[in-house]
């Protein structure tokens, strides 16, 4: 067994990298690695390290300032790269980072207390594949206070705490090796210019199998993330990207994202580049969604697409392939860029959602192809049990636009949707004549979904819906704008009104209903 400890541990002093170097840079160890594939077992540990311990407001500490690139970087460890011959215990617990970090020019991996961790097991040789075997790391009680600056700067993950996290054994399913528990993030990432492929207020990438509990993002300033110009592809509030892997017996291996918080605003400027994916707590989501929450503004003025339909913003998931229950969105969704898929919970979820609320506002002042309160675009999974509150608002373009979902090819069951919808709006004057039309643009509304290829059930609509302006064919009602489907047990309450004005298009033909606007029957 090898053994290496790291505790008590602290720093006060700046670290400045200038010159073209690959380097791994840590306020506490550059690069710890135990690589062995030998050794049967190993044991390391963190605890107690703080970086930056007498940073004030007027005289920072720990601070780590890269001039040309580098490549690792974390305020306590910069890289820890473990591969062993069978088993690992690692712990990293009561760490601490104040200082700042700003990385100028190239960078693999940026991390407010780490800017990769990586382990490994291998078998006793160096030819034999990745085993997955009982390998539990515990990650707790661990604080990022330092702001994350980036700028010119081309880097894979970025996170408030840990930039990049895996290996080929996280752990497998509902108990995983890996058990990440109460770890925080206090500062804001900021990207000035440059590329960055995962950006995330916590974690900017993880592996599959890790349990991930109690993650906090809650900047002081009260925003985790500021994308002011550069590219950013998967930004999160508590992760960017999650990932699956498959065991050697071809299993999945899978975690979970649990009782996860994030509390500030993301902003991506419109000088930003294409982003793909973007979410409240995460950009891309893997594993399940548990119990999370988020209350930070989300506001988009770039564009956000893929080549393909997996794209999207979202409160809690921008996509996800996984499901997502028992989730709350209060944070205001603005969108005054171009995006496929926009939703309170999730931009594309394709997988159920169930148990979830929305009560943040959704404004499209841009043009975007799926609105939801819950979900923007659903197709591998049904709705059920969830709840939207929050008031969808289009002054821009919108196509399918729904209080519960904007389009949906899967199920939606016993929700509920309190939320306005209104694309456009209209004055009237004392004798009910039209006094005054805002136009604009959305074809399909519907108080629980836009548009529905299957079935809706057992749910409920009473937020009232305007809508001035949509394509030639367009479809509006309290419950289900277009359906392919069955609509029963559903109802559209009295403050449900609908209230559709024409333009002055006479080849435009709107099809408006109090539950269902139209039936296409085969």
């Amino acid at each position: 067994t090898v053994s290496t400890n790291f505790t008590n541990c602290f720093n006060d002093g700046n670290i400045t990298l200038g010159g073209s170097a690959n380097m791994n840079v840590g306020g506490i160890v550059g690069f710890f690695e135990q690589w062995n594939p030998n050794t049967a077992s190993a044991t390391y540990k963190f605890e107690n390290c703080y970086n930056g311990l007498a940073s004030t407001a007027t005289v920072p500490t720990g601070v780590i300032t890269i001039n040309s690139g580098a490549a690792d970087v974390g305020g306590i460890v910069g890289r820890v790269h473990i591969r062993i011959g069978y088993t690992f215990t690692g712990t990293y617990n009561n760490c601490y980072n104040l200082g700042n970090i700003k990385v100028t020019g190239s960078t693999w991996n940026v991390g407010g207390i780490a800017g990769e961790i990586n382990v490994d097991t291998k078998a006793k040789t160096e030819t034999t594949p990745y085993e997955q075997g009982n390998n539990p790391v515990t990650v707790g009680s661990i604080y990022n206070l330092g702001n994350i600056n980036l700028e010119g700067t081309s880097a894979d993950a970025v996170g408030g705490v840990i930039g990049k996290l895996g290996g080929a054994n996280p752990g497998i399913g509902e108990n995983p090796g890996w058990e990440i528990d109460t770890i925080y993030n206090m500062g804001t990432l900021t990207v000035k210019s440059g590329t960055v492929n995962y950006l995330g207020g916590v974690f900017g990438i993880y592996g599959g199998g890790l349990h991930l509990k109690r993650a906090y993002s809650v900047p002081a300033n009260g925003v985790t993330i500021d994308v002011q110009a550069g590219t950013v592809t998967y930004i999160g509030g508590v992760v960017g990207a999650t990932g699956v892997r498959q065991a050697s017996d071809g299993t999945t291996v899978t975690g979970k994202l649990e009782g996860c918080v994030n509390k500030g605003n993301i902003q991506v400027a419109a000088a930003a580049g294409t982003a793909q994916r973007i979410g409240g707590i995460a950009g891309y989501q893997d594993l399940n969604a548990v119990s999370c929450y988020n209350s930070g503004n989300i506001t988009i003025g770039c564009k956000v697409e893929k080549s393909d339909i997996y794209s999207g913003v979202g409160g809690i998931s921008g996509f996800a392939w996984q499901p997502v229950e028992s989730c709350v969105n209060e944070g205001i969704i603005t969108v005054s860029g171009t995006a496929l898929n926009v939703g309170g919970i999730g931009g594309y979820i394709h997988h159920s959602v169930t148990k979830s609320k929305n009560t943040g506002a959704i404004n499209v002042s841009g043009t975007v192809t799926n609105v939801g309160g819950i979900r923007g675009f659903s197709d591998g999974g049904n709705t059920a049990n969830c709840e939207n509150s929050g008031a969808i608002t289009i002054t821009g373009t919108a196509t399918y636009v729904g209080g519960i979902v904007g389009q949906s090819k899967k199920d939606i069951t016993t929700s509920k949707n309190t939320g306005n919808i209104s694309a456009g709006k209209v004055e009237f004057n004392t004798d009910g004549s039209v006094k005054s039309v805002t136009y604009a643009s959305a074809s399909y509304i519907g108080g629980v979904a836009g548009s529905v290829t299957t079935a809706v059930s057992n749910c409920e609509n009473s937020g009232a819906i305007v809508a001035t302006k949509g394509s030639k064919d367009s479809f509006y009602a309290g419950v289900v704008g277009y359906t392919q489907g069955n609509v029963s047990n559903c109802l559209n309450k009295a403050t449900g009104t609908v209230t559709v004005v024409n333009t002055d298009n006479s080849e435009y033909k709107f099809r408006v209903g109090g539950v269902v606007g139209f039936v296409a029957a085969d």
